[in-house]
């Protein structure tokens, strides 16, 4: 989807496509549109909002689902699109749940743990962590082994919501 919409805008584009498989949670019928986010797991009264994108996403929503089953409820958020970014959906779900977890597979700095950082820190500062490689150079290796040596699996995703509810709670 973000190929094809691609096509039709007059400026540059850049997509990242990973070359491993991922669960595909979206149908011919799920929207995209550039700079939208979109929620895809939404429990009552929750703690913590995870903001990923790409193959994250689907990492997230499994750690969303061993978060609740701890009691931590949470809101998971695709964000597809890094710029432009959705920054009304971000701040409303910061407000609402009061901590974030941004989760992606990119380098800490300059993705888009970055840029939810600088929407809520002009707009609504509230704990943030974030799950990415922390400053480090690429190896080569199976994706499995590659995420767990980076701190990008789902218990890592877990780890990082548990200590921003923590924080949050003083």
């Amino acid at each position: 989807k973000a190929v094809i919409a691609s096509i039709g805008v007059n400026k540059p584009v850049y997509l990242r496509i990973p070359r491993v498989e991922s669960p595909v949670f979206t149908t011919e019928e799920t929207p995209f549109e550039f700079g939208k986010t979109y929620t895809l797991w939404e429990e009552k009264n929750p703690e913590v909002v995870l903001f990923a994108h790409g193959v994250m996403v689907y990492k997230s929503l499994l750690a969303a689902k061993k978060l609740s089953a701890s009691g931590f409820n949470c809101i998971v958020i695709n964000c597809p699109t890094i710029k432009p970014l959705d920054e009304q959906s971000i701040i409303h779900a910061a407000k609402i749940a009061g901590s974030v977890v941004v989760v992606e597979e990119h380098q800490m700095v300059g993705g888009l743990g970055s840029a939810v950082s600088e929407i809520l820190g002009r707009n609504l500062p509230v704990p943030i962590e974030i799950v990415a490689v922390e400053d480090r150079f690429g190896e080569s290796g199976l994706p499995n082994e590659l995420w767990e040596e980076y701190g990008l699996t789902v218990d890592h995703i877990v780890e990082k919501a548990k200590r921003a509810v923590k924080r949050k709670k003083g």
